[in-house]
Order: structure tokens, then sequence, then C-alpha cells
């Protein structure tokens, strides 16, 4: 894992779970669409 990635999931982790959530699901929608 890079070291933006890392600090990105660290700052995200004080964020609320409804917006940790939206966030990991725009993430793995990102990387789905990579592997297309």
């Amino acid at each position: 894992m890079t070291k933006l990635l890392e600090k990105a999931f660290k700052k995200s982790s004080n964020l609320p779970d409804s917006i940790q959530n939206l966030l990991a699901q725009q993430i793995l929608d990102e990387i789905e669409s990579e592997l297309k």
C-alpha cells in the first residue's frame, strides 16, 4: 500500500461510519471499473 493511500485510510477512519461506507463503496467501484 502506498503512503498516500495509507494516509487517506487513517484520516477517513475518524469520519462517521456512514461516510466511511460511502468512501469505501466509491473506492471499490473505481477498482472494479479499472479491472474491466
